[in-house]
């Protein structure tokens, strides 16, 4: 897997930094990261330069593996907090796709068996 991860309008804090990436260690369970299929792309950093207060931070991901694209992005008051909810999104698109695939094979199985079951009455 290959991560890019740009900052945008900001410097990022080492302790930012650190959970940033523990939270894409947590994509490990959905997406190869030793192989070279999958490419992770994340983009931190402020929305604006003029505002002070307000959800001025942005963290923005985007998971290529083969055909499929994920994408979650948030906007929160704190660079953490919109770090979290990103990764939260994603979590949730990954899992309702892994869940759609498990229940497409199951239903082709079931096909097949069926189809089995039938030919040998005959």
């Amino acid at each position: 897997m290959s991560v890019n991860i740009q900052i945008t309008k900001m410097r990022l804090p080492k302790e930012a930094r650190e959970h940033l990436t523990s939270k894409l260690e947590a994509l490990r369970k959905f997406i190869d990261l030793d192989g070279d299929r999958a490419k992770v792309a994340v983009e931190v950093g402020k929305t604006t330069m003029h505002h002070q207060k307000g959800n001025i931070f942005r963290a923005e991901i985007t998971i290529r593996e083969g055909r499929y694209v994920f994408r979650a992005d948030a906007e929160e008051a704190d660079i953490l907090i919109a770090i979290d909810k990103m990764q939260k999104i994603i979590l949730r698109n990954l899992r309702d796709a892994k869940k759609k695939s498990k229940e497409a094979k199951e239903k082709g199985a079931r096909a097949v068996k069926k189809t089995i079951r039938n030919t040998k009455g005959k």
